[in-house]
């Protein structure tokens, strides 16, 4: 077994060192995002998919936390200040997409749509998909927080991370309970803030779950039998667990912290992670170009969140493709949409990280 592949990358002034397991991780994350989005969304695939993929996402990103203790709120915000400038950016970036290039082709503006935008925007709930992306710079800095104040191991970690994801969806039940109580406009000012708050709780419990994962999981990629055990079983188990929550007709959506079950759609999320993980080492043994392709959607995965849905890329990708066969059709949609975003990655992808370098050097978040 090889060891864990790393390459050292320079992003502005900051050398910082990728590791080619995690960005296959996030290449096959992304993958799975796209196909996602594409499916049904009553269907068995979008299930298994939506138990996992955000969550997995949050993990990875815990594992990548450094081990070094900062308690100072300031000096962590600064530090995952690329995450709220992308944020920012993208946000703006919605909104005027909504403002001019709808009204070009729809050539309608609607002014409440742009309203709840900017709304959602400045309460960290985030446009669509962006949610993503202020809850992962939230769940970042808590469980920096933790980890410095709190000198505890990691098994102690995984208790305190079970309790904020568990305590979220308490909450979350009696947040929609008030929200089906309360009407107008009060309702919309108190739904949205909190769902946001709850959510990055919830997902903290899986990034702060990536910071205790982060030494077994070097022991699971140097042991070849694990990987195997870890793909078969965790697969399994997903697809059984995923099973019982369509007979009772549970879906798993994050952006709306619906999940049903908090322990089955816990245990699904570390399923989902360790399997994906599993194979990511499976992959990451062989120097071909599927490793190549997958580390580089991995390293841009980001940005592919932020284009691929919102966009109008699927529109684009429905009116291209239109064929009989419901399964072929999806798998040329797939395809097709991975080539845009591939293609996008390539010839503005490196323009939109030069513009948040600049950014973040104009606007400094001291």
């Amino acid at each position: 077994m090889q060891p864990i592949s790393r390459e050292a990358a320079k992003v502005g002034n900051k050398k910082i060192v990728r590791v080619d397991e995690i960005d296959i991780a996030k290449g096959l994350g992304i993958l799975l995002v796209i196909v996602g989005h594409l499916l049904p969304e009553d269907s068995w695939a979008r299930q298994i998919i939506y138990s996992f993929h955000m969550p997995l996402f949050m993990i990875l990103s815990g594992m990548v936390i450094s081990d070094k203790k900062e308690s100072k709120l300031s000096n962590n915000i600064k530090k995952e200040s690329n995450l709220i400038i992308a944020y920012l950016f993208w946000s703006v970036f919605y909104i005027l997409f909504d403002f001019f290039i709808k009204f070009l082709f729809i050539r309608m503006i609607d002014i409440e749509k742009i309203i709840a935008d900017i709304y959602q925007m400045c309460t960290l709930y985030g446009i669509s998909v962006l949610w993503f992306i202020s809850t992962l710079f939230i769940s970042k800095i808590i469980t920096k927080y933790i980890n410095s104040v709190f000198n505890v191991y990691p098994y102690k970690k995984a208790v305190i991370a079970i309790l904020l994801f568990g305590s979220s969806l308490f909450l979350r039940m009696r947040l929609v309970e008030l929200h089906e109580e309360v009407k107008g406009f009060l309702n919309y000012i108190i739904y949205f803030p909190m769902l946001a708050v709850l959510r990055s709780i919830a997902m903290t419990g899986f990034v702060l779950l990536g910071t205790c994962f982060k030494p077994y999981f070097q022991y699971i990629q140097k042991n070849f039998s694990s990987i195997k055990i870890l793909m078969c079983v965790g697969g399994g188990t997903a697809i059984i667990l995923v099973s019982v929550n369509l007979r009772l007709k549970i879906n798993f959506d994050y952006h709306y912290l619906e999940v049903g079950n908090g322990i089955s759609a816990y245990a699904l999320a570390i399923i989902g992670f360790l399997c994906i993980g599993a194979f990511s080492s499976f992959i990451s043994l062989f120097d071909n170009k599927v490793k190549t392709a997958l580390c580089y959607l991995g390293k841009n995965s980001l940005f592919i969140m932020a284009t691929h849905e919102y966009l109008l890329l699927k529109e684009l990708v429905d009116l291209l493709i239109n064929i009989k066969n419901p399964f072929l059709e999806k798998l040329l949609e797939v395809v097709a949409l991975i080539l845009i975003e591939v293609l996008l990655c390539k010839f503005v992808g490196k323009y939109y990280n030069q513009l948040l370098i600049w950014i973040k050097y104009v606007y400094p978040l001291n």
